[in-house]
């Protein structure tokens, strides 16, 4: 049971890392995609054991960052402001 435990501890830390990647593109399509198939992971409550949580912290608050950051990008080539109440980053 330990090993199985630590095996699928060590695929996930290879899933965060991949996320984060993914999260980290400048490509909204990689981005769309990838937020969703993490938004699906997330849907299981196994998925929020001990270890796992500060990960997903980090994941979520690298994809806010990117979302952000590529709106105000994306605002300033615009020459428009951002308005963020509006904005879904889910």
């Amino acid at each position: 049971m330990a090993a199985t435990v630590n095996q699928a501890t060590e695929n996930n830390q290879k899933l965060f890392r991949q996320y984060t990647k993914k999260l980290s593109q400048d490509d909204t399509s990689v981005y769309a995609s990838h937020a969703d198939k993490l938004g699906r992971w997330l849907s299981d409550e196994k998925a929020y054991y001990k270890s796992a949580r500060p990960e997903i912290v980090k994941l979520l608050l690298a994809s806010i960052l990117f979302r952000v950051l590529h709106d105000v990008a994306e605002s300033e080539a615009l020459d428009s402001p951002v308005n963020f109440e509006k904005k879904c980053w889910c």
